[in-house]
C-alpha cells in the first residue's frame, strides 16, 4: 500500500471497498499504520463504515476505536448507499 501513497500529500474524501469483514478490518488498519508512516492522520470521528450484503454486525476498528455506520453518505457531492453503489459511487 505504501507505493500507492507515496505522492499523497492531502486527501479530504477516499472510499475503498472490500468484498467481506475480515479483508475490510485488515485492509481499514492497514491504511492507518501506512498513514501514520506517511504522517498523514485518519479522524477516527470522521471515518465511516458503509456495509453492503456484509453477512455480519461486527465493526470495524482502528486502534480498537469502532468506526461509525452509516446507510448512506455523500461522496463528491454525489449520494451513496447500497441501491446506487457502483452506479453513480
Amino acid at each position: 500500500m505504501w507505493s500507492q501513497l507515496d505522492n499523497l500529500d492531502f486527501a479530504d474524501d477516499l472510499v475503498l471497498s472490500w468484498h467481506n469483514h475480515q479483508q475490510m478490518q485488515e485492509k481499514t488498519t492497514d491504511l492507518h499504520y501506512t498513514s501514520v508512516q506517511a504522517r498523514l492522520t485518519l479522524n477516527k470521528q470522521k471515518t465511516y463504515i458503509l456495509k453492503i450484503n456484509a453477512g455480519t454486525d461486527e465493526a470495524i476498528t482502528i486502534e480498537g476505536v469502532e468506526l461509525e455506520e452509516v446507510e448512506s453518505f455523500s461522496y463528491l457531492s454525489l449520494p451513496c448507499n447500497g441501491q446506487n453503489w457502483g452506479n453513480r459511487c
